[in-house]
This record gives C-alpha cells, structure tokens and sequence, in this order.
C-alpha cells in the first residue's frame, strides 16, 4: 500500500468515526458540537457542520445560501469545517495514562489511539502502569481532549479498584451513554465531575454493560453543560440512586417540569445539596412543583436566579405556634436547613416573612437583592423625617465604604428579627446579643412607622407582620422605654 492510500485510508477512518452530536476542538482552540455531515452546495467535498459554543466563533447560524443545513441557538456561532481543521479527542485511559506516564503500550490497553505510533515497551511496564493507576484514589483529569470512554474491561482493570472521585470537566464527552458504562465499572467511585461537556441524551438502561444500581456515586456535577432540570432527573434515576449532591449551576433553567413516569421523590431519595445558582428561575412556584417535596433535602442554592418573590401556598400551611410568622409553617421543604439567595431580585418585607415559614431553615444569604435598598431607603426616610435621633438609628454617610457597612448592618437587623430560628446570615454566625438588639431595633421601626403613618402616604404597613410584633412586644415590650 502506498502512502497516499495509507493517508487516504487513515482519513476515510477519521470521516467514519465523527458522528453527529460529537464534541470537537477547533484548531484555534475552540470547542463546538457537530450538527450536520455531507455536502454544502457549491463547494467540494464532505463538510463538518459545527455549533460552536462560543456564540461568536462563527459566522451564521447553520443557514447557507437560504438552505438551512442546521441549527444553533446564536446567530454566529455556526461554521462549515474541514477534517484537517478539526481535533478529534483521545479516550479516557488514554488521557490519563500519558498523565501519568511518557509511554503507553496501545496493545496493551486496547489501541486506544489508532492515530498515535504504537509503541511495544513490554508487559512488564503496562503492567506497572496499571498497578500506578489503579492505585490512586482521586483522578483529576480535566481539559485532556476526552472524547469518549474505553470498554468496560480496560475500564475495571484500570479505575475499578479504588477510585473515589473523577474530574473530567471541560472535555469533549458528548453521550451519557458513555457515562453510563464508566459508573457501572467503577462501582467505588463516589464523587463524579462532568461540568463543561454537553452530553447527548442516548441513554438505553437495557444496553447498559450492568446494573447501574451498583453505582455508589453521591455527588455530581453537570455545571455549565446546558443539561435540563428533566434530563438530569431522568439521568440521576437510571445512573446514580444513591446521589446526595447535584450540581446544576449556569445550565440556563428556567422551569423543574418532570414529565412521566417518575416524580421527583422516587428520583431523589437522598439528595441533600442541590446547586441551581445561576440560571433563569423567575416563578417560585416553579421550585414548589420541582423541589419542594424532597424531605431529604437540607441545602439549596437558588443565588444568581431571576426571583422577586418567595409565597407558599396557604394549603401547605398548618398551625404552629406564635413565634412563627403567622402562627404557622409550610410542610414544603421539610427537612431544608441552608437557603442561598443572594443576587435575586427580591424585593419586598413580605417574602422575608414567608422563610419564616420553614420549619428547618437556619442559615441564610441573601445579599445583592434589591431589598437591601430598599431597608437602606426606609432608614434615611425615618432618620431625616424625625425631630431627635434614636440612639439606635445608623447614620447616613456619602462615604462609599461606610455606606456599604450601613447597607450591610441594616440587612441584618431586618433580617433576623423576621426568622426566628436563623443562626447564619450571609455566612456570618448571629449571637443571642445580635439577636436580641435586632429584634429591639424593628420593634423600634414599627412604632416609628405608626407614628408616621397618618403623615407620611408612602410608608407601608405590609412591611410589618402583625403576628411577629406582637410576638416581639410581649418579648421586649418593657424595655422598649430604653430604645
């Protein structure tokens, strides 16, 4: 054979290996998605179809000469390539075998790389390859051009014994079914990263190599690889039964709508962490339908979402005691103890009062909301309004510096006085004495407030629930002489 057609062979292989939906890196370091294979009318050849990620790599959108070959979501981000302009990622042990060792012996692991020059370095060598692999425990093999997973045998022989956490964020994986065959081989992995991919939903239980109720994995995290809140509950149901924690940040969800046959209790029956900062919740009702009924669940983060309002219906609601808002709590999110809400846009007093409502919530954050604005806004109103100064009022300040601190304070003494059972606020632990000075401040601000409303049209009293001052009267009504 000569070594035009070896070369014309070796391309013919290429070609029939890229399928569509696989991930691949431009030679400029791009990555991208390829979406269409075949012609492009007025050129020559075969053709590569790609959606980059980057919404400006390309330079339109899948559409040609008014012939639409595919589909990306930016105007810009599509581009038709050539083979040799693309790279191809390797397998999973061939990534991590080079990591760990200049030489790799192809036949021994398979050849794992039909591009890469075999190179025979005896048994003796794999095998001490192996045995270091095999060894280690946590396996950080991110940004390695990883493509696709070897077959079980090599697998177990190499990840299989001891293996407790795998970092492969920001590669070239594309299908879950890869996934798939890599827990079922690795029954003691615990801990699995696959931020920074985007994965195909291809999976078939039945062609799974086996029982993925073997997967002892409990924490995963699918951070940026635009997986829906359905895809991951359908994944988390077939791959990981016994997942604690789901990492679901910068994914762009917008609703937790499960379609059939399983609800969410029958998903999750362990979880208890859920990261769904960074994306586009705007309903609250769209958690109440998604995670509200997790009893397990004890940690939830919801900052960098599009929320203004936190309500819970009042058929959830029963009867508790006084100190609650109300006199009664939700029996949704039962067992939830952190709530991370920073960098919403919450607004109003009323859905401060309605975390009170959480039979379990102790620690909270709840910076860069417009709320904190807008209690700034209602102390200056009240201090210039008032003839004398309270010896708990916080003075203004032009001082950018003093004035962040004056925000900051003033968050925390409308705050806490509004959750009585919170312990953290804004990562900051609240003592008996914070405790006792907050609540003696809005106590202060609601008699101010009633003085003040019979002249003042824009004060409001939704700001104070009812129940809660008098709960705190009775607790501090007699020393209210000294405020």
């Amino acid at each position: 054979m000569t070594s035009l057609q070896n070369e014309q062979q070796q391309q013919q292989q290429q070609q029939e290996d890229i399928r569509i939906g696989d991930r691949l890196l431009s030679d400029d370091g791009y990555f991208g998605t390829v979406m269409y294979i075949g012609d492009v009318d007025g050129f020559q050849g075969q053709w590569y179809g790609v959606c980059w990620d980057s919404a400006t790599r390309g330079k339109h959108k899948g559409t040609i000469k008014q012939r639409a070959y595919f589909e990306c979501a930016y105007d810009g981000s599509g581009s038709f390539m050539k083979l040799d302009k693309l790279i191809r990622g390797r397998t999973l042990l061939d990534a991590i075998v080079t990591k760990f060792s200049d030489h790799v012996d192809h036949s021994g692991l398979g050849n794992i790389d039909r591009n890469t020059p075999i190179e025979m370095i005896g048994m003796e060598k794999v095998r001490e390859q192996q045995k270091t692999i095999s060894k280690q425990t946590v396996i950080v093999a991110n940004n390695l051009t990883i493509s696709s997973i070897d077959p079980p045998s090599a697998i177990a022989m190499y990840l299989g014994e001891n293996l407790l956490e795998l970092n492969l964020s920001q590669n070239l994986i594309s299908r879950w079914s890869d996934v798939g065959n890599l827990v079922t081989q690795t029954s003691k992995l615990e801990r699995l990263t696959l931020s920074e991919n985007r994965l195909l939903d291809d999976l078939n239980p039945s062609k799974l190599i086996q029982s993925s109720s073997s997967s002892g994995v409990k924490a995963l995290f699918l951070n940026h690889t635009k997986t829906g809140w359905d895809t991951a509950c359908r994944m988390v149901h077939i791959l990981f039964p016994h997942l604690e924690v789901l990492g679901l940040h910068g994914n762009s969800i917008s609703t937790l709508h499960l379609q059939a046959p399983n609800t969410v209790t029958e998903v999750f029956k362990h979880l208890k962490s859920l990261d769904l900062s960074n994306n586009s919740i705007n309903q609250f009702t769209t958690l109440l339908e998604g995670v509200a009924l997790i009893d397990s669940l004890q940690e939830l983060n919801l900052s960098k979402n599009l929320l203004d309002n936190i309500t819970f219906p009042t058929t959830s609601l029963v009867a508790y005691d006084e100190l609650i808002q109300g006199g009664k709590q939700t029996l949704l999110f039962s067992g939830l103890s952190t709530l991370f809400l920073s960098n919403n846009l919450i607004a109003d007093t009323s859905s401060i009062d309605s975390l009170d409502q959480l039979p379990s919530l102790t620690e909270l954050s709840l910076r860069d909301n417009p709320i904190i604005d807008y209690f700034h806004s209602q102390s200056t109103t009240a201090s210039t309004s008032s003839a004398t100064t309270s010896s708990v009022a916080l003075p203004s300040s032009s001082n950018d510096s003093r004035l962040q601190n004056e925000k900051l304070m003033l968050n925390r003494m409308n705050i806490i006085p509004r959750i009585s059972r919170l312990h953290v606020l804004n990562l900051t632990n609240i003592t008996t004495l914070e405790r006792s000075d907050s609540e003696r401040y809005l106590l202060h601000s609601y008699f101010k407030h009633h003085q003040q409303l019979d002249n003042n049209s824009n004060n409001n009293d939704n700001d104070f629930h009812p129940t809660k001052m008098e709960y705190l009267k009775r607790l501090h009504g007699e020393t209210l002489q000294n405020i």
